[in-house]
């Protein structure tokens, strides 16, 4: 799967996928440009709080693998604290159901 998003200037937005407990993927994500990043999951039974893998202040790439620890959603909070439009695209390869915004 492989879902491009346009972040407006100082505007974030989360893609995520459900995984099971052990279940993984393989990813790579680009930014024309730095963007802040927090890569967690969350529980589907726990409302409010989520566990983070990886917060980066500024970052214009990554890529890796991923096991989800628990049962829920995981992915990716991008958040543009430029001044200009950021297009965004993550791919991923694995054992998920698709990509999607909340």
């Amino acid at each position: 799967d492989t879902m491009t998003v346009t972040l407006a200037p100082g505007k974030g937005t989360e893609v995520k996928m459900l995984l099971d407990t052990g279940e993984g993927v393989v990813y790579r994500r680009t930014a024309d440009a730095d963007v802040a990043i927090d890569m967690h999951g969350e529980r589907p039974t726990v409302k409010g709080p989520w566990t983070s893998y990886s917060v980066q202040a500024a970052q214009r790439s990554a890529a890796g693998t991923f096991t989800a620890p628990f049962d829920g959603t995981h992915g990716w909070y991008w958040e543009n604290r430029s001044t200009t439009p950021v297009n965004v695209t993550v791919e991923v390869t694995g054992f998920h159901e698709a990509l999607y915004q909340p």
